[in-house]
């Protein structure tokens, strides 16, 4: 948290002490505030801390995905991070079933017969 006044506009409840906490634990919430945000939207990024520096990695499925998630780790969690996130310009699947990776949005040549 950066001061009492942020803290006061920000909606919801306080935002922990994040120099208090283990990179374990910064994790986790940096996990849980993406989950709340986006559901499955950032299940493929990963999010690694290390001396109190967040490093999200992995797969969105938009720009807009990418710029949100670090938004809410920047500014609505107070948190520096590096943004790693690569775009892909796939179909995410949602099944249960299904892999948790997008399919190519355009049909292969040989699948069109």
């Amino acid at each position: 948290m950066t001061n009492k006044r942020e803290a006061m506009k920000r909606a919801g409840p306080p935002l922990p002490d994040y120099r208090r906490m283990s990179d374990a634990e910064i994790a986790a919430v940096v996990r849980a505030f993406l989950r709340e945000a986006g559901g499955s939207t950032f299940d493929l990024v990963e999010v690694d801390v290390r001396d109190q520096r967040t490093c999200l990695r992995g797969e969105v499925p938009s720009e807009t995905a990418r710029q949100l998630a670090a938004k809410i780790v920047s500014e609505d969690m107070g948190i520096e991070v590096t943004d790693a996130l690569r775009v892909t310009k796939t179909l995410w699947k949602q099944g249960e079933d299904e892999p948790k990776h997008g399919v190519d949005a355009k049909p292969r040549r040989d699948d069109q017969r």
